[in-house]
């Protein structure tokens, strides 16, 4: 009789013991299920635990100005836009380009050799699908036309601050400017 109680003590402690750990990974999944939800609910704003996934685009940054080329890459410095490569004229973007595949140009339009029109259009041979963003400070409304005639998906004028070069490049991904 002693050795059954003593079993059944045991069996008794045992169950318990199990049933605690279950409802404490029940506990554990729910409290994570619930933080989840309320990160994503607000969207983590203001937070570091924004658990959407943000995708990361790859820019090559052509200019024959090494401040602004320095100055594109220090303004998207840690946003979804990142200057994976520069170059300072067409001959060296061309290169670049074929190496990298980035996901986006922005592209001087007055450089010395290659002007921007002609190095967009050898861009583009080289790659129809490319994306070109030309800028400059010097466009004139007939260069503006013949780049987006060309192929270019849009024109950034120069000077231009850090919010506004990223709204403009947050703008130009939301309406499909990356879509092929």
């Amino acid at each position: 009789m002693r050795t059954l109680g003593r079993v059944d003590s045991e069996n008794y402690i045992s169950w318990r013991l199990s049933s605690f750990c279950l409802f404490s990974s029940v506990l554990l999944v729910w409290i994570i299920v619930i933080v989840g939800s309320v990160a994503v609910a607000h969207g983590g704003e203001g937070t570091k635990g924004d658990f959407r996934m943000t995708r990361h685009y790859q820019l090559l940054a052509v200019d024959d100005s090494a401040f602004t080329l320095t100055i594109l890459s220090t303004y998207l410095k840690g946003s979804e836009f990142e200057v994976v490569e520069t170059a300072r004229n067409g001959q060296e973007a061309l290169e670049r380009f074929r190496q990298t595949h980035p996901d986006l140009v922005l592209l001087d339009l007055v450089m010395p050799g290659w002007s921007g029109e002609e190095s967009l259009q050898r861009l583009l041979d080289d790659d129809p699908d490319a994306r070109v963003i030309m800028v400059s400070s010097m466009g004139t409304e007939e260069a503006i036309a013949r780049c987006l005639e060309i192929g270019a998906k849009a024109f950034l004028k120069k000077p231009f601050k850090k919010e506004g070069l990223l709204e403009f490049l947050e703008n130009f991904v939301e309406e499909g400017g990356l879509e092929s």
